[in-house]
């Protein structure tokens, strides 16, 4: 009997054992899997106003100071220029129209402009400088215009110097535009342009002159208007008088209001 039982037994823990023999590796003993790559992270897109490129900021004038190495309101010395060519006594009108003696002096500046050739510079009776002027000549445009003596080859000869002269005045005028601002103020045929920066302190202005060209000659002149004493007074913006209008409103009631006694008890 005991024979019997033991062999029921062991046929009993062979049936059992076979599931387990039969189950697959666990996690730890199959091969490991290859590991994924991570996805990649998404960028947003860039929103329109985004990828617009800003619009670049306007430029400041440029304040009107002087040229060529000279600058309005300084006392003139002769190292400042390169040469001296000439001087002479010049007069100029001052403040109310009064008749002063200042200098004309013709000189080679230290910072000479390629499109100009004769300088000058104008001072007052203290020798401060008022006036820097420049000029430039076309080849050409020495003699005088005189199209009843001359052929047809010399009668379009003026013309087409004229036509020069102010292509070139036009180009400057588009320079000095760039730097200063636009022109207070033109001549429609491009005769000439004037540039001015003024306040309550200050009054400076740059003209282009073209009115020679038929000579084939074109000028530039930075003029200090405020040692000349005729300043001008810079105009009130319309915010601004609206304001000082309201202002003058308001105060009409309370200089009118007439403060009541206190009663006495």
């Amino acid at each position: 009997m005991n024979k019997t039982l033991t062999s029921m037994m062991a046929a009993l823990l062979v049936f059992l054992s076979g599931p387990a023999l039969s189950q697959p590796a666990s996690d730890e003993t199959a091969a490991p899997q290859q590991q994924q790559p991570a996805p990649a992270q998404r960028v947003p897109a860039a929103t329109p106003a985004e990828t617009a490129k800003a619009p670049a900021a306007e430029k400041a004038p440029e304040p009107i100071i002087g040229a060529f190495g000279l600058e309005l309101g300084k006392r003139f010395e002769p190292a400042m220029v390169a040469k001296v060519l000439d001087q002479q006594e010049q007069g100029y009108r001052g403040p109310d129209g009064a008749e002063l003696k200042g200098s004309l002096i013709q000189v080679e500046p230290s910072q000479p402009d390629q499109r100009f050739q004769r300088y000058s510079v104008k001072t007052t009776d203290k020798g401060i400088i008022y006036a820097i002027q420049a000029e430039y000549q076309f080849e050409g445009g020495q003699a005088e215009e005189k199209q009843d003596k001359a052929g047809k080859d010399q009668a379009n000869k003026p013309a087409s110097l004229r036509k020069t002269c102010k292509a070139a005045l036009k180009e400057l005028a588009s320079e000095m535009e760039a730097r200063h601002g636009k022109p207070r103020g033109r001549e429609m045929s491009g005769e000439w342009y004037a540039f001015r920066q003024f306040s309550e302190t200050e009054d400076r202005s740059l003209r282009l002159y073209g009115n020679r060209c038929r000579s084939g000659i074109y000028s530039v002149v930075y003029t200090d208007l405020a040692l000349l004493g005729i300043q001008a007074k810079p105009k009130k913006q319309p915010q601004e008088q609206e304001k000082e209008k309201q202002r003058e409103q308001k105060q009409e009631p309370e200089q009118q209001q007439v403060q009541e006694p206190e009663p006495q008890s």
